[in-house]
C-alpha cells in the first residue's frame, strides 16, 4: 500500500512538473515576442476630451485583449496640419511603422505624402476621421474606415431632399476647409438633381460663433438648416439653438462629426430639431454599439466620441493582421487588400481596392435620446 501511494505521489509530481515547465515555456515564448508599436495621432492638449476618448479606447481594447502584441504610442498633433506632419514624420524616422490617425482632413492631408511614394514600405496608417476626397482612389499605405466626403455628402443631400421646404441655409465652417470645401462642392452638385430646393451658403469660422455673420443669415427665409462643420465642436449646438430662436420649425442637419454629447449640452431645446447623419447606427438600433458605449462609460465614466469606435475597429483590424503573421507595412497592406472585409465587434469594415470604405450613412432623428 505504501509503495502504491509512493508511486502515485511520484506520478503526480511528474505531472505537476510537466505542467509547470509547459506554463513557463508558454510565458517565455509570449514574453519573447516583441511588441508592435502602433501610434495614435490625435489632439492631446490638456482638457481635450476627444483625445482622451481615443487613448482610453486603446486602453479599453488592450484590457479586452490581454494577449495582444500591440503597444500604444500616444502622439499629440493638436489637430494642426503643420504639427501633425512633424510628429508623424519624426515618428516614422524613429522607427514607428503603424499609425491610427484620428485627425481632421486638414491634418491628414498634410502628412499624406509620408504614406506614399518612396515611403511605401516604411509606414502604414488607418484613418478614422478624415473624409477628404484628396485621399480617395490612391494606391498608398493609407486605409480609411469612414466613407469619403463624396459618399458622405451624397447621402446627406439625398436625405435633405426628402424634407419638406424649399430653402436650405448652409453654414459652412471656414476653419477646416480641407473638409468643408469638397463637402460643399459635392453637396451642392448633388442638390442640383432636386430643382425644388434652393441653397444659400454662409461661410464663417464656426468656432468664433460670429453673430455679425450669423444674425443676418438667420434673419432671412429658410426652411432647413445644414451646419457643415465637424471636429465635434460644441459651438455646433449653440448655432442650432440660435436657429431655433429664428426658425423654430426648421429641421437642423449636422454632419457625422457632431456625434457627441457636448453638442447636446449646448443645443438645449434645439436638440429636438437636430438630425444626425452617422457612420454608426443608433445605440437603440444596434446592440453591439449600445453594449460598447455602456461598457466604455462604466469603465471611464464618460461617453466616448464616435471616432473612438473607429479607433477600436482599427485596432481590431491591425490585431488580426499581426496575429496572421504580418508584421511589416508591406505585408499588412497586402493582407488588408486581399481580405477586404473585416467583421469587427462594432460592425463590418469593407475596404475597396484603394483602401477606402464604401458604406451608407445612418440618420439619427432622436438626437437628445441618443445621448441622454
Amino acid at each position: 500500500m505504501m509503495f502504491n501511494n509512493y508511486r502515485r505521489g511520484r506520478i503526480w509530481w511528474v505531472i505537476a512538473l510537466i505542467l509547470i515547465i509547459s506554463v513557463i515555456s508558454v510565458l517565455v515564448r509570449f514574453e519573447s515576442r516583441p511588441a508592435i508599436n502602433v501610434a495614435i495621432v490625435t489632439k492631446l492638449e490638456s482638457g481635450t476630451v476627444v483625445g482622451s476618448s481615443e487613448i482610453n479606447t486603446a486602453l479599453f481594447f488592450l484590457e479586452n485583449h490581454p494577449d495582444c502584441l500591440i503597444n500604444i504610442v500616444k502622439l499629440n498633433d493638436n489637430w494642426d496640419a503643420t504639427t501633425s506632419r512633424e510628429v508623424v514624420s519624426r515618428s516614422i524616422n524613429n522607427g514607428i511603422q503603424f499609425f491610427i490617425l484620428s485627425t481632421p482632413s486638414s491634418a491628414a492631408v498634410a502628412s499624406l505624402d509620408l504614406f506614399t511614394g518612396r515611403n511605401d514600405s516604411q509606414a502604414l496608417n488607418i484613418n478614422t476621421s478624415a473624409t477628404t476626397n484628396a485621399m480617395s482612389g490612391l494606391d498608398d499605405n493609407s486605409f480609411r474606415i469612414v466613407p469619403d466626403v463624396s459618399i458622405e455628402q451624397q447621402n446627406i443631400a439625398s436625405y435633405i431632399q426628402t424634407l419638406p421646404g424649399q430653402n436650405i441655409l448652409v453654414i459652412q465652417d471656414s476653419g477646416n476647409q480641407s473638409y468643408t470645401d469638397p463637402a460643399f462642392e459635392t453637396f451642392s452638385q448633388e442638390m442640383q438633381k432636386f430643382p425644388d430646393k434652393v441653397i444659400k451658403t454662409v461661410k464663417t469660422k464656426v468656432a468664433d460663433f460670429d453673430l455679425t455673420v450669423l444674425e443676418p443669415a438667420f434673419s432671412e427665409k429658410y426652411d432647413i438648416l445644414y451646419i457643415l462643420a465637424g471636429s465635434y465642436q460644441q459651438v455646433i449646438g449653440n448655432i442650432a439653438q440660435f436657429s431655433l430662436q429664428h426658425k423654430p420649425n426648421a429641421p437642423i442637419i449636422v454632419t457625422p462629426w457632431a456625434r457627441t454629447p457636448s453638442v447636446l449640452q449646448t443645443a438645449g431645446p434645439a436638440a429636438e430639431k437636430i438630425i444626425l447623419p452617422s457612420q454608426f447606427p443608433s445605440r437603440f438600433e444596434d446592440e453591439k454599439i449600445r453594449n460598447f458605449l455602456e461598457r466604455f462609460k462604466k469603465r471611464f465614466n464618460y461617453e466616448p466620441y464616435s471616432m473612438s469606435l473607429g479607433v477600436y475597429q482599427a485596432l481590431e483590424i491591425l490585431r488580426k493582421a499581426f496575429q496572421s503573421g504580418h508584421k511589416t507595412p508591406e505585408t499588412v497592406k497586402k493582407f488588408l487588400e486581399e481580405t477586404k472585409t473585416f467583421e469587427t465587434s462594432l460592425g463590418k469594415v469593407d475596404f475597396d481596392k484603394f483602401g477606402d470604405q464604401v458604406a451608407p450613412l445612418y440618420f439619427i432623428t432622436s438626437f437628445r435620446r441618443e445621448f441622454e
